[in-house]
């Protein structure tokens, strides 16, 4: 992923504007890698310059990929990021979602199975 990162930082050194689909392959690129962080990193990045329109996406994808590998903490970083860019939410981001509470509710379960078979 290594290789994704530095040919993204190449074309921003040359201001070479990507389009949409290549924001959206790197960020997949990344989010499929495990490289979670520098996909959101990415997308807030685009966000911020809003250098395309259709940013939705790229976030659920991100939401999605955070959701796959059960990593609330980027997630919740990814939704006050959402949030402060003032993006709505569609059905996979509230798939995505759903898939997280999940996840949390499995957790607090076997916390408090766990903690119940201690007393």
């Amino acid at each position: 992923m290594t290789f994704v990162m530095e040919i993204w930082r190449v074309l921003e050194g040359r201001n070479i504007a990507l389009s949409w689909k290549c924001y959206m392959l790197i960020s997949r690129a990344l989010s499929n890698g495990g490289y979670l962080e520098e996909a959101l990193h990415l997308v807030k990045f685009v966000g911020e310059n809003n250098r395309i329109s259709f940013i939705l996406p790229l976030y659920n994808s991100i939401l999605s990929a955070c959701a796959k590998m059960k990593d609330v903490r980027l997630f919740n970083q990814c939704l006050d990021l959402m949030e402060d860019q003032c993006l709505g939410k569609n059905e996979v981001t509230y798939s995505a979602l759903l898939k997280v509470c999940n996840l949390i509710q499995a957790v607090i379960i076997c916390f408090c199975a766990g903690y119940l078979i201690e007393n």
